[in-house]
C-alpha cells in the first residue's frame, strides 16, 4: 500500500532525477532511508488489525466495567433502602402485635362482662319465675279465701 519503489518513480528530466537523489540523500542523513521506512511499514502492517481488535476489546471491557460499577452502586443503594424498609416493617409489626395484644385483653374483659351479664340475666329470670310463682300462689290463696268467705 505504501510502497515507494524505484520502478514506480518515473523521471521526466535530469532535474527530477537530481531532486530525487537529494531527497534520498537527505533521508539517509536523517537516519531513515527508503529501505528502513519500507521495513518499518512492512513490520507495522500485519500488526494493524490485531492492534485495532485489541483496542476494540479493551474499549468493550472498559464499557462493561463501567456498567458493572454502576450496577454495584445501584445494588448498594437498594440494600440500604432494604435495611430501612425492613426496620420500618419491623416497627409496624411490633405496633400491630401490641394492638393485637390489647385487643385480646379487651376481648377477654368483654367475655368476662358477658358471662357476668348472662349470670345476672339467669338470676333475674329465676327471680321473675319465683315472683310469678309466688304471685300465682297468692292469687290462688286469695281466690280460695274468697271462696271460703263466701260460703
Amino acid at each position: 500500500m505504501f510502497r515507494f519503489e524505484k520502478e514506480k518513480i518515473q523521471l521526466k528530466s535530469v532535474e527530477d532525477y537530481l531532486r530525487t537523489q537529494e531527497i534520498l540523500g537527505a533521508a539517509s542523513e536523517n537516519g531513515k532511508t527508503g529501505g528502513e521506512l519500507r521495513a518499518f511499514l512492512a513490520a507495522v502492517k500485519p500488526l494493524a488489525l490485531p492492534i485495532i481488535i485489541v483496542l476494540a476489546v479493551l474499549f468493550v471491557v472498559v464499557a462493561a466495567f463501567s456498567q458493572i460499577m454502576g450496577l454495584r452502586a445501584e445494588v448498594a443503594t437498594l440494600k440500604a433502602r432494604k435495611d430501612v424498609d425492613v426496620k420500618a416493617l419491623q416497627q409496624q409489626v411490633i405496633g400491630l402485635v401490641s394492638t393485637v395484644d390489647r385487643s385480646q385483653k379487651q376481648i377477654q374483659a368483654l367475655r368476662g362482662n358477658i358471662a357476668e351479664l348472662q349470670a345476672d340475666l339467669e338470676a333475674e329470670k329465676v327471680e321473675r319465675q319465683r315472683v310469678a310463682a309466688a304471685a300465682a300462689a297468692a292469687r290462688k290463696a286469695a281466690t280460695a279465701d274468697r271462696k271460703r268467705n263466701r260460703r
